[in-house]
């Protein structure tokens, strides 16, 4: 998508942390026409274990698959990768992070626009829903994380509540930098035993620390799912009352 240079940018953040014997750090960045040049101008996907390197202007990490061809907005491609990568990498723990746009609820209606990873080349993204599906067939992970903007909605977290044990998104929209992903990760790296309510937190910190530092708003948030079900009860019986009320 036209984000396409914040997402090298992205890459080499985490290739200044890298992965260790006890993180994997795995990857997978598309591109198009039109956008970015640098970095060999490729185009398609490539999955990438991220390694640690001293080069921020080039991403040195060893390509470990390359789809010249790839759908970026087809929710059956992120199980595949998600799939992938704990066949190749299996661990006791899972961060999935969803990077790209973002538009959680507007007034449209969803076929003409709600969702995440939007693809500019083949104009298909997934849906609210379709995010559900693609949770419940990866089988469900510590943590859901979207860098992209307006997700952490009541709608996409009630929607995915099955699928992770916490959603970790903005509810505002997010600057065209997103995550510092070197801030997230390093902490992490340090301490690779943290639960996920803590990494939950971590990821927050890292966040909203950042754009703090540079004066810029920014909001970002970690939502525990085991609550969501209750809150949707709470949430049915305020608005039962509010239209019995006749006010």
């Amino acid at each position: 998508n036209n984000l396409e240079s914040y997402g090298l940018k992205d890459v080499n953040e985490m290739e200044m942390i890298g992965s260790t014997p006890e993180i994997n750090i795995v990857a997978e960045l598309g591109r198009i026409n039109g956008y970015a040049t640098n970095d060999g101008d490729w185009k398609g996907s490539r999955r990438y274990l991220v390694q640690k390197d001293a080069d921020a202007s080039k991403i040195t990490s060893p390509v470990l698959l390359e789809i010249p061809k790839s759908d970026m907005g087809k929710w059956e491609n992120m199980v595949e990768f998600v799939k992938w990568s704990q066949a190749k990498f299996p661990a006791q723990h899972y961060v999935l992070v969803v990077w790209n746009h973002g538009s959680g609820w507007n007034k449209k209606s969803e076929a003409e626009g709600k969702g995440i990873s939007y693809d500019d080349e083949t104009g298909s993204h997934i849906t609210t829903q379709q995010l559900a599906q693609a949770l419940q067939a990866t089988g469900k992970i510590d943590i859901l994380s979207m860098d992209a903007c307006l997700m952490q909605m009541m709608e996409v977290a009630y929607e995915a509540r099955k699928g992770a044990d916490y959603i970790v998104a903005s509810e505002e929209t997010e600057p065209g930098d997103g995550y510092t992903y070197n801030d997230l990760l390093g902490p992490l790296v340090a301490k690779p035993g943290m639960g996920a309510a803590e990494l939950s937190k971590v990821m927050v910190d890292a966040y909203t620390d950042h754009y703090q530092q540079i004066n810029q708003g920014a909001t970002q948030s970690s939502v525990n799912t085991a609550a969501l079900g209750k809150l949707a009860q709470l949430t049915d019986a305020w608005t039962a009352a509010v239209m019995a009320s006749g006010d």
